[in-house]
């Protein structure tokens, strides 16, 4: 056989074993035309353990000036190759439109196929109109439902549509990254020369922008057939990544490959738009308020009656308010701007939105004299508020924001855990917005900072029998967002259970003299104490005895293991802990080699970490604290709190060598 001849059954043999077919970037889409390389494909080289594909992605931006006024149209075409059981889910469909203030938008021109190759030749799975379920999700949102027929692993599904929407000054963000990979993402935008648009693109990972150029559309404006300039910008992204998300990040969406794009300015004469945030909040506010100055809660007349003849001082009413609005309503788990039902319904129901919940507390503080002002926002989950966009859709979340004896205290009571003036961790997102019929303060901006640290202080005494059982008692106390969890986590289980959980956290454990303090009043110390015995903890190798005092604390996974780091760490509090151990050897038994004290530091006070073990004869005390103050670590400072956690974790990990001295 000739050299030729070799080289080519070698690269046969490579193409049929391997079914990983170089992966042709498309410059475009046509519906039905697809390649029978990409059916034959049963992985993606740039990412093993991709479940799906998206061969393309393509989206085509233009506007136009009817009869309604401006209108955006974007035509979408996707095209995606399932790889993996677990990507089938990607023939479920959801086409979301929202209807708000008289502007609204509608999907059509809805096309949709399924492709599989049986015995060499493509089959073809046809979309039809009876596979669209309709969903009206919230009074604003609207979805329509697709779930393609006959997809399977290997299969390659397509399918495009039209979005008409009247949202043209903020028209719906371009979402290049998923979360499986991106062979091509490509959006067109074609503007008209009256409306200059600012597209903003994504800080980690940008698109990039390809030449831009000028054409003409034919407008009929005024009966009128007019031609305008058209102005074409082009963006084209090849081999994305699938979106990695990381622990300790906010929302995916604040960090996913995107462009944003925005209304600028306007030389068409066109209704005011609410491109200020004191606007948006008095559009958000003729809804809530129903037209009236304040939130009526004449139904609450003789609870709060009653507070006010309690005390007359400020704080004590304003508590007593949010403890009746927190224990009677029950938050359903849903967001949004506006309330679900009027706010006695809610209120005799005992249930409602966020909406709900908090527009009754700040109608009765208001009503018990307790001034008090909606704070709109976002939660850490949804995404952060971006000050430079003033619109309506950034805005899912409500609180209060009370002034007592001076001073701001931002209340939310849809957590029945939260004690007064500590926010749940998912209200924790850095800023919100006010809104007043002060125009002074409506639309204004403020700070949402934690006002109670993850907290844990643990006392232990052990003392270590000659048989190298373990016995001891043991005190822990919880504050601020630990004392949430754990009141959360006791109050859910019976005693028993509850117990069996920390025993079964240890091999051979036993637990009794339980004790509990604080756990049904979240104005109380929460404390917990127990005596403990424990076998099999000491272990022996050689003539050596090797021993962790830590077996009793539950230290999660060090969150901080990658190399490099894409995205800031964002905690939404501060992080404390504080450990004393006492131990007392058997007689008999001494330390090997007692570890010299340990001490890190990071910059400003960012945090701190002490070990110490101090020997008195036969008792050893140990003395841990770790504090992490800085909530946010850009990506240049990931390695420095990398190695912070690092020694940390390891240090605290570390066994002790026992030795019996003869």
């Amino acid at each position: 056989m000739n050299t030729k001849s070799r080289l080519l059954l070698m690269l046969l043999f490579f193409v049929i074993s391997g079914h990983s077919y170089a992966q042709t970037l498309p410059k475009k889409l046509n519906f039905g035309k697809i390649a029978t390389e990409n059916l034959k494909m049963t992985t993606y080289d740039a990412d093993t353990s991709a479940n799906a594909l998206i061969i393309g992605e393509f989206g085509d931006m233009s506007f136009d000036i009817g009869g309604n006024g401006l209108v955006y149209k974007l035509k979408k075409h996707v095209r995606i190759k399932i790889l993996k059981k677990e990507g089938l889910d990607q023939a479920n469909i959801v086409l979301s439109t929202y209807e708000s203030s008289g502007d609204g938008e509608s999907i059509s021109s809805i096309k949709g196929a399924v492709y599989n190759l049986v015995n060499g030749k493509v089959v073809k799975e046809k979309f039809k109109p009876s596979m669209v379920h309709v969903e009206k999700v919230t009074e604003e949102r609207t979805n329509k439902k697709i779930h393609l027929p006959n997809v399977k692993v290997g299969s390659i599904i397509e399918y495009s549509y039209l979005l008409t929407s009247s949202y043209v000054y903020s028209p719906d963000s371009w979402i290049a990254q998923k979360d499986i990979p991106v062979l091509v993402s490509s959006f067109v935008m074609r503007t008209l020369d009256y409306f200059d648009y600012k597209v903003i693109n994504s800080r980690y990972y940008q698109m990039p922008e390809l030449k831009s150029e000028v054409s003409s559309q034919q407008i009929r404006i005024d009966s009128e057939q007019q031609t305008m300039t058209v102005n074409v910008r082009r963006w084209r992204a090849e081999n994305i990544p699938a979106f990695k998300s990381e622990p300790l990040i906010t929302s995916p969406y604040d960090y996913l490959a995107k462009l944003k794009i925005e209304l600028k300015s306007s030389n068409y004469g066109m209704k005011p738009h609410t491109t200020s945030w004191p606007a948006v909040l008095d559009d958000i506010r003729r809804s809530v308020y129903n037209g009236n100055s304040s939130i009526g809660v004449g139904f609450m007349k003789d609870e709060l009656e009653a507070i006010m003849a309690k005390t007359e001082d400020k704080k004590e009413r304003a508590i007593l308010v949010y403890t009746l609005i927190q224990s009677r309503m029950t938050w359903d788990g849903s967001y949004g701007r506006y309330k679900s039902s009027s706010l006695r319904k809610s209120y005799i129901d005992k249930k409602g939105n966020v909406v709900d919940v908090n527009l009754l507390l700040i109608g009765a503080l208001n009503k018990v004299g307790v001034t008090t002002t909606p704070l709109y926002g976002s939660t850490r989950k949804y995404g952060k508020i971006v000050r430079g966009s003033a619109e309506k859709s950034q805005l899912i979340y409500v609180m209060a924001v009370s002034s007592i004896d001076g001073d701001k205290v931002i209340l939310d009571a849809t957590s029945k855990s939260t004690p007064f003036g500590v926010l749940p961790e998912r209200a924790l997102n850095y800023q919100g917005v006010l809104m007043s019929n002060n125009d002074h303060i409506n639309g204004q901006f403020m700070a949402i900072n934690p006002t109670a640290k993850d907290d844990i202080s643990i006392r232990m005494k052990m003392k270590i029998n000659p048989d190298l059982g373990i016995e001891g008692n043991k005190q822990v106390t919880y504050k601020g967002y630990a004392a949430i969890d754990w009141r959360d986590e006791v109050n859910s289980d019976e005693e028993d259970e509850y117990l069996t959980s920390l025993e079964e956290d240890v091999i051979g454990l036993s637990i009794s003299d339980y004790e509990k303090e604080g756990a049904s009043n979240k104005y109380e110390k929460a404390i917990e104490k127990y005596n403990f015995e424990v076998e099999n903890v000491i272990e022996k190798v050689g003539d050596k005895f090797i021993f962790n005092p830590m077996f009793l604390i539950s230290l999660s996974e060090n969150p901080f293991t990658q190399e490099k780091r894409l995205y800031p760490v964002e905690l939404p509090y501060s992080i404390d802990r504080k450990y004393t151990f006492q131990v007392e050897l058997p007689e008999g038994f001494d330390v090997v080699d007692l570890p010299k004290p340990q001490q890190m530091v990071l910059p400003n006070k960012g945090g701190k970490f002490r070990y110490q073990i101090v020997k008195n004869n036969n008792m050893l005390t140990f003395l841990i604290d770790f504090e992490l103050n800085k909530l946010v670590f850009n990506t240049n400072e990931y390695t420095l709190l990398k190695t912070f956690f690092e020694k940390a974790y390891s240090i605290q990990k570390m066994p002790l060598e026992l030795t019996q001295i003869q």
